[in-house]
Parts: C-alpha cells; sequence; structure tokens
C-alpha cells in the first residue's frame, strides 16, 4: 500500500540496505523534493516501529544534500524534548543518506491540521502547551 506517486529512488536498492542492517520495510509513509520516508520494522526490537528518512534527489548535487541531511542530524541531535521526535541512528549508503527515527503514529500536527482543517483554540492551546512543556 505504497503511495500514489512514486519517488525517486531505487526502492530496491534501499529495500537491500536497510535488510542488510536488520530492517525491513512496512511502507513508504511520505516523500518529498529531497528525502522519502519509510516506515520500517526493525528485528532487535518486535514490537517497536521506526522510520527510516532517506535523503536523494537527483536535481541537487551529493554536497548539497549532505548539508541538508547534516543540518536535519544536527537539529535531531541537539533537540530532547519528550514531544521531538528520537534519532536512533543515521549512516550512507550508496550515496544515499538515511535517518532512522522514532515512529509517533499520531501524526504531525501539519497533517492533522490538514486533515481537520481548522483547529479550535483549545486543540490549538493543547498542541501549543505540548510543544512548550
Amino acid at each position: 500500500m505504497f503511495l500514489n506517486q512514486k519517488p525517486n529512488l531505487d526502492l530496491d536498492q534501499v529495500n537491500q540496505v536497510l535488510r542488510q542492517r536488520g530492517f525491513t520495510i512496512i511502507d513508504i509513509i511520505g516523500h518529498g523534493a529531497y528525502s522519502t520516508a519509510f516506515l520500517i520494522h526493525y528485528e532487535k526490537y518486535d514490537s517497536m516501529l521506526f522510520v527510516a528518512k532517506v535523503f536523494h534527489s537527483p536535481s541537487k548535487t551529493f554536497s548539497s544534500l549532505q548539508n541538508a541531511y547534516m543540518s536535519e542530524l544536527l537539529n535531531l541531535q541537539t533537540l530532547s524534548h519528550t514531544n521531538i521526535i528520537r534519532i536512533y541512528q543515521a549512516f550512507q549508503e550508496n550515496q544515499q543518506l538515511y535517518i532512522i527515527l522514532e515512529y509517533c503514529d499520531g501524526g504531525t500536527l501539519l497533517s492533522k491540521i490538514k486533515e481537520k482543517g481548522m483547529i479550535s483554540h483549545r486543540e490549538l492551546r493543547h498542541y501549543c502547551q505540548q510543544i512548550l512543556s
């Protein structure tokens, strides 16, 4: 059950790289201009799911893609908060950059707003309290 649009990367190659590290792809859960996010299972942790974010872009040079990757890595490593996803691994393979992240099944604030349209002041206050706590 993959998303309608196919990301611009070799899915077989990504699958092989992740399998070599003990991960199994379950689904593609998002993609953008520079990365694709996969819902994955890690064989070490039977009941836990993770996200593999794979950075790729045919329109960017590898060095500029590395800059975006390193910026995101730095942000994730320096932010420590119960309401911010945790990073578990980061690695490079075959000119592709990978970040393994905690999976939060509730979705993002943006996905909730897109799903509902407008959110109430009460909901907004609740989300702001979570972010600022």
